[in-house]
């Protein structure tokens, strides 16, 4: 059902663009957090960001870091922090000694829970000159750029002015106590799963927000972002006017980060947990050079221990829950156990691709739903499916045959906005792709979007039409403005919509065609004289006792099988087989 989209209202921003409006009140906060083994033996320490001036948290790096540890006594303060050093400007808080009656993860954690409130205390009260991540080139701020830990994406230095706000910050956690605990997967938010069935997967530069409310439109529940970078959301306010848009009726929302450090994933995801999007999903499924060159998406799959350290990091610093995408690896055993373990970091939902990290592109060949339902079963929270959904038929179906709590699409969403509209291929095919591309005009001119966005659009959705109509294709890559690409369907509709819709005439054209190749066929085995070899009976071909077979006679051999004789001077012999039979395998 087709309905109305509420408009974005003018100037409205929200609390974290909105503090860029005025000079910068501190630095951000810092991101401390205790990272718990994993499965692979991820060793536990607290990280935190840079802090100068504050004695007794040592230098690693360029940023302050503790490893906590419990000192060889028992108790007391974490190695490489002295028990009597005191914490940042005059005024702070003392550090509030270690119980020796701890455990020693307890006691790991109330480390680590000190030197977070130490950094947060000093980093609130200093006040100082340049906001932490600029530095002052020539006179003006500009961005740092990232450490080498952070994501390793060529991309070009971003300036920005001094009144660009950093994440907000938080509030110091209250004496004596420790990271807030994940709650056991059965009773995190999304068990039940509460957002329906049908999914837009997140695409780069493809699900903004035009294209989501379109897809809203036409049957999806819940929608993801496009892959947002995390080092430049979180570093770059231009970055996110451009990318990161949302209205009231665009939800529920899941927003995708790539990234690769738990502390800069944290900061990004800052600017997103204040309400407005219902989880916050760490890519480890893009399979592309991109994702290797900037080492995250799938390349990270073989890295559990930084997996875990994201996820874990995530889910106890940030309000909104957290989830990941990821894709197989060839063994059933290993991607249960690698899902598991996001589980137990604390995901809150899982999507799977059923394609490992190599299949991609054209040779990709089908997802494996079975490793899908392997999943499923070893896990309490819900998980998506994604793999082989060109229409609602083939949703349903993947959902009988995994029992995922939901099914993703990507490529054919995009030349169908409608495919969980359609019940089976043949109403796919008849979707009005015309109409559809004109709806998603209407709404890129309320909301808009970066025109390159617009133009993959409109060669997806009219793909069909201008394959019959190539002249336009130019006219479509050259488009600049809405106008013109308005006038490219104008041009388009003249064309291929003259009486009849493009689609039914292609359905229709097809089906007869299909059904004249079945009619000359059949013709062409009637008219076939009959080549059929009646068997003599048995034992008639057989010589008589004592006589010699013809020449280039077949002779009956000891284990029955044929054995052909020498043929007859001047007769052709007939095409043998080869001895060994091979057979082409297609990596599906």
């Amino acid at each position: 059902m087709v309905g109305t989209v509420p408009p974005l209202h003018a100037g409205a921003s929200r609390p974290a663009d909105a503090a860029a409006d005025a000079p910068a009140a501190g630095p951000s906060a810092a991101v401390a957090d205790v990272v718990e083994s994993s499965p692979q033996g991820a060793p536990a320490a607290a990280t935190c960001p840079p802090a100068a001036g504050i004695e007794g948290v040592p230098s690693v790096g360029g940023a302050a870091a503790a490893v906590a540890r419990p000192s060889p006594g028992g108790g007391g303060a974490p190695e490489g922090t002295p028990d009597e050093a005191p914490v940042g400007q005059p005024g702070g808080p003392p550090t509030a000694p270690a119980p020796s009656v701890l455990p020693p993860m307890a006691s790991v954690r109330a480390a680590a829970s000190r030197v977070q409130r130490a950094v947060r205390v000093a980093m609130a009260t200093a006040a100082p000159a340049t906001p932490p991540g600029l530095a002052c080139r020539g006179g003006s701020p500009a961005v740092v750029t990232p450490p080498a830990a952070t994501l390793a994406i060529p991309v070009a230095a971003v300036t920005t002015t001094p009144s660009a706000a950093p994440p907000p910050v938080v509030a110091a956690a209250p004496a004596g106590s420790v990271p807030r605990p994940l709650p056991p997967p059965a009773q995190r938010p999304f068990t039940p799963w509460p957002f329906g069935r049908y999914v837009t997967a997140p695409m780069v530069d493809a699900s903004e927000l035009p294209f989501r409310l379109l897809n809203r439109r036409h049957g999806v529940s819940l929608a993801y972002t496009p892959m947002f970078h995390a080092a430049l959301f979180a570093s770059s306010p231009r970055y996110r006017a451009e990318h990161w848009t949302t209205i009231p009726a665009d939800r529920p929302l899941a927003v995708q980060f790539c990234a690769n450090d738990p502390a800069t994933l944290v900061a990004a995801a800052r600017y997103v947990d204040n309400g407005e999007v219902d989880f916050i999903d760490l890519n480890l499924g893009c399979p592309q050079g991109i994702a290797r060159k900037g080492h995250y998406g799938a390349f990270l799959q073989d890295e559990w221990p930084t997996v875990a350290a994201l996820i874990s990091t995530a889910a106890r610093e940030l309000t909104t829950p957290v989830s990941a995408k990821i894709r197989i690896f060839p063994d059933v055993a290993k991607t249960v156990a690698y899902a598991r373990m996001i589980e137990d970091a604390g995901a809150s939902v899982l999507a799977v691709h059923g394609r490992t990290r190599e299949q991609k592109g054209r040779t990709a060949g089908p997802a494996d739903w079975e490793v899908i339902r392997a999943v499923k079963a070893a896990l309490t929270i819900p998980v998506l499916a994604n793999g082989n959904v060109h229409h609602r038929g083939d949703a349903d179906a993947c959902i009988a045959a995994t029992g995922a709590d939901g099914v993703l699409s990507a490529v054919w969403l995009l030349e169908n906005p409608a495919l969980f509209e359609a019940p089976d291929a043949d109403a796919a095919a008849l979707a009005d792709r015309m109409a559809l591309a004109e709806e998603y005009l209407t709404l890129v001119e309320a909301y808009p979007v970066p025109m390159r966005c617009v133009r993959a659009h409109l060669f997806k959705l009219m793909r069909s039409r201008l394959n019959t109509c190539m002249e336009e294709n130019g006219s479509l890559g050259k488009a600049r403005t809405l106008e013109e690409f308005w006038g490219v369907l104008r041009v388009l509709r003249g064309k291929c919509d003259v009486g009849e819709q493009f689609e039914v005439r292609q359905v229709r054209q097809h089906r007869e065609a299909a059904a004249a190749e079945a009619a000359a066929a059949e013709a062409a085995s009637v008219a076939k004289p009959s080549t059929e070899v009646v068997a003599p009976p048995q034992g008639a071909g057989e010589p008589p006792h004592g006589a010699t077979a013809p020449p280039g006679a077949v002779s009956p051999a000891v284990d029955g099988a044929a054995v052909s004789a020498s043929p007859v001077p001047g007769q052709k012999r007939p095409r043998e087989a080869p001895a060994t039979s091979t057979s082409l395998v297609v990596d599906a």
